[in-house]
């Protein structure tokens, strides 16, 4: 008995320091990448000079719209940062709009700038090995894969010219939800995928797109698999995954479809008349 308490304790010792490890990991990392630090986060842009997202407007808006109209103004107006020349509905970027909202309580436009960046990479890189280990259960190579997805180049030079490019770490908690709902369908980890691909989507409408494909293909490789399974013994419990997502997606198709289609007639419309 005396034994297998000490290899638990053992065990929750590992444990703890593989991921302290991890965070110190990332956190070393995203430090040398970004080199802000508690009192520079309000005096200068991370990595970069200047603002070429435009982010400082776009957090002086939701600071003002707050102010003018309390946490309503998260559904009601358009946001003229997000989607010019037309800009975009408020209610299409709550997710966004409550992260500002969010690091506006540590201080002005300029830190929440910076700490959107640093959370960026150092939270791509957790969630990126929350994905790996999820899958292969390997300490090291979902380390490695972290360090891959966080710091690759593209995110490191795409971030300079699109701050919701930096806000990565969504992409994997996507991935990992939609893994842990094929695993073990449940109506609580239907919503952890609903919730992240939400707000993937609302943060960056491409990596939402994409994260739509490939449920997509996943729903007809799910749709495949249950209807061969018919008759047999046991069939395999993914009617859940199907008949949930399966309606959720293709009315996300369409109404996409529809946006887009809509908003190239108006874009259209106005380049003719400004030619003309």
């Amino acid at each position: 008995m005396h034994q297998q308490n000490t290899l638990k304790y053992r065990k929750y010792i590992t444990n703890f320091a593989a991921v302290f490890l991890l965070i110190l990991l990332h956190f070393i990392i995203t430090q040398q990448f970004t080199g802000l630090s508690f009192d520079t986060l309000d005096k200068g842009y991370a990595s970069f000079p200047g603002d070429p997202t435009g982010g400082m407007h776009f957090f002086t808006y939701v600071r003002k719209a707050f102010e003018r109209e309390g946490i309503l103004f998260l559904f009601s107006g358009t946001n003229p940062f997000i989607g010019a020349p037309f800009g975009v509905k408020q209610i299409t970027t709550i997710p966004i709009n409550l992260i500002i909202l969010f690091f506006l309580q540590f201080g002005n436009e300029m830190v929440v700038f910076n700490l959107m960046l640093w959370f960026g990479y150092f939270l791509s890189g957790m969630s990126s090995f929350l994905l790996a280990w999820t899958i292969t259960r390997s300490y090291f190579p979902s380390v490695i894969a972290s360090i891959i997805f966080a710091y690759c180049p593209f995110h490191v030079a795409r971030h300079m010219g699109h701050l919701t490019i930096a806000m990565t770490e969504w992409i994997p908690l996507y991935f990992l939800a939609l893994v842990l709902f094929y695993r073990k369908p449940n109506l609580r980890r239907g919503i952890f995928v609903g919730f992240t691909l939400a707000v993937m989507t609302s943060i960056n409408a491409y990596n939402g797109f994409f994260g739509i494909i490939f449920c997509a293909g996943l729903l007809v490789y799910l749709a495949v698999s249950y209807f061969r399974a018919i008759g047999l013994p046991r069939a395999p419990k993914t009617e859940i995954f199907f008949w949930v997502l399966a309606p959720i997606w293709w009315a996300g198709l369409i109404l996409a479809i529809s946006i887009r289609i809509i908003r190239g007639w108006r874009f259209a419309r106005i380049k003719k008349e400004a030619f003309f």
